[in-house]
């Protein structure tokens, strides 16, 4: 962006501030318009390739960020040792009572196995509706 931004000082004679301003609000396709390119028309197309290979480059950009971010946020929950932080906060004096390490479990746990089988039926009979509207519907077409 630095380097179009200087190319837009000496073609549009701006300053360095208002080319760098036009440039960023132009490649993140906000586009105020309170700056405008003043041209004959002959340069149409290096302004569409400006603006694509921008859209690229800053589109670019921003998928390494994120990318970088999500993947030292994995990284950080992969080697999270909770067992680990407990223990030394027992260590440093604060009291914590750990009566089992498991994961979160509902109280209605016990109904999980009837949820399912309710799920599966009401899966299946519709399927069988479906099934059975379809027959209707080609055999209405045979007669």
């Amino acid at each position: 962006m630095t380097v179009s931004a200087y190319i837009f000082t000496h073609l549009q004679d701006w300053n360095f501030i208002d080319s760098f301003y036009f440039t960023l609000i132009t490649l993140v396709t906000i586009g105020y318009g309170d700056l405008n390119i003043e041209t004959n028309g002959e340069n149409y197309y290096g302004w569409i390739a400006f603006i694509f290979v921008g859209l690229i480059l800053s589109t670019l950009t921003v998928d390494l960020v994120g990318s970088a971010c999500i993947q030292n946020l994995h990284s950080f929950g992969r080697n999270f040792d909770a067992l680990g932080f407990l223990r030394s906060a027992l260590r440093n004096g604060k009291h914590v009572t750990i009566e089992h390490w498991e994961a979160f479990c509902p109280d209605e746990y016990w109904l999980m196995p009837w949820i399912d089988e309710i799920r599966k039926i009401s899966s299946l009979s519709a399927f069988k509706e479906s099934d059975n509207n379809s027959k209707k519907s080609t055999q209405s077409l045979k007669v």
